[in-house]
């Protein structure tokens, strides 16, 4: 038992410590949410799954980016009886800036899924296996374009994540042109499409997308999105060609924080 006299040396001691601690939490609190602000400001706009071998127009601005995936060549690789996989998706993709109008050089690359099986036991003592990344490729810039990829279906399809930096407002299939074909004139026939939306709050961006075919596709009676307002907490849609009694269905996300 300590003497009556240290006492309040060891209260001042501890209301020290405790302070401390505060100021610690205080600051890791800082810097976890600007941690999350930054995530958010840089958070994906969309997913979207596309098959291979079809081009892909996406346009951001006065740029616009082409890109199509090989559907002979991606393949999976499995060895090591199955512990190690890599799949491969080469693609090669253009982008075209109003300011030049030329169609540039093609740019060739691959994704790829790198991945070894590793077991582990966790807090339960329950044996269990996951994935660790010895060689992953999944991320494509292009000025100024930001992608990552992932497999959807080796060979067949993959999965794109836009992010919302730069804005984009288009996200098209070009199914009726081949890759070679596609020129400044041909996007530039694209002006006057537009199907990514999007409104922001103070908390909240959410966004609405078409769907990812020109509107001479889709037929100039098709249910489209062709607006977006904020109105308090809610999001309302300006649609057009709605048919009484049947069913469309429009995609709507949203990113949370700071109106990032």
């Amino acid at each position: 038992m300590p003497p009556r006299q240290d006492l309040p040396r060891q209260w001042g001691s501890c209301i020290l410590h405790s302070v401390k601690r505060i100021i610690q939490w205080c600051l890791c609190g800082l810097l976890c949410v600007n941690s999350w602000q930054a995530f958010s400001a840089t958070s994906f706009l969309k997913t979207i799954r596309f098959e291979h071998g079809i081009p892909i127009a996406i346009r951001s601005g006065d740029s616009f980016m082409v890109i199509e995936f090989d559907t002979h060549e991606s393949f999976v690789v499995h060895w090591d009886n199955g512990e190690v996989f890599q799949v491969r998706a080469p693609y090669r993709s253009r982008v075209f800036h109003r300011s030049t109008q030329t169609t540039p050089q093609v740019f060739k690359g691959e994704m790829r899924e790198h991945y070894r099986y590793e077991s582990f036991v966790d807090n339960q003592e329950n044996h269990s296996r996951r994935l660790h990344n010895i060689g992953s490729m999944e991320q494509l810039e292009l000025a100024p374009f930001l992608l990552h990829w992932s497999n959807a279906g080796a060979g067949k399809a993959s999965w794109l994540y836009l992010r919302n930096d730069p804005p984009i407002d288009l996200i098209l299939t070009l199914a009726d042109v081949v890759f070679e074909d596609v020129d400044w004139d041909y996007l530039e026939s694209l002006t006057s499409e537009v199907n990514v939306f999007s409104v922001q709050n103070a908390t909240r961006r959410s966004y609405a997308l078409n769907r990812m075919v020109p509107r001479s596709q889709e037929g100039l009676n098709a249910p489209r999105i062709v607006g977006m307002t904020q109105k308090g907490s809610d999001v309302v849609l300006q649609l057009e060609g709605l048919i009484p009694g049947k069913r469309c269905f429009f995609e709507r996300s949203s990113t949370m924080g700071g109106g990032n």
